[in-house]
Order: C-alpha cells, then structure tokens, then sequence
C-alpha cells in the first residue's frame, strides 16, 4: 500500500495500470500481475489463492 501511495504522489493521478507500468516499466509481462494486485488493494480483497466466481 505505501508503494502504491509513492507512485501517485510522485506521479499524480494514474490508474492501476498506469501504476503498475510505473514500477514495472521494463518488464511487460509482470504489468498484469502487478495491476490485479493493486486492483485488489484499492477494493480492499486479499488474494488467498483462490478463484472467485464469476456471476
């Protein structure tokens, strides 16, 4: 959470993709993952390795 606070103090308003393209600039394959990870901090879910379903 406090990278995710970093990244938009620095950078001003992004959305989670535009933050995870911050931090992982390089790597593109990682930007998905990193994204969904902060998707799920700002709606305040924690990832316990299972799959929701879809309704």
């Amino acid at each position: 959470m406090q990278k995710m606070l970093e990244i938009l103090a620095l950078h001003g308003p992004l959305t989670t993709w535009g933050m995870a393209k911050v931090v992982l600039h390089d790597e593109k394959s990682g930007i998905r993952t990193k994204e969904k990870e902060y998707r799920r901090l700002l709606k305040g879910r924690k990832d316990r390795g299972k799959h929701s379903l879809a309704s």
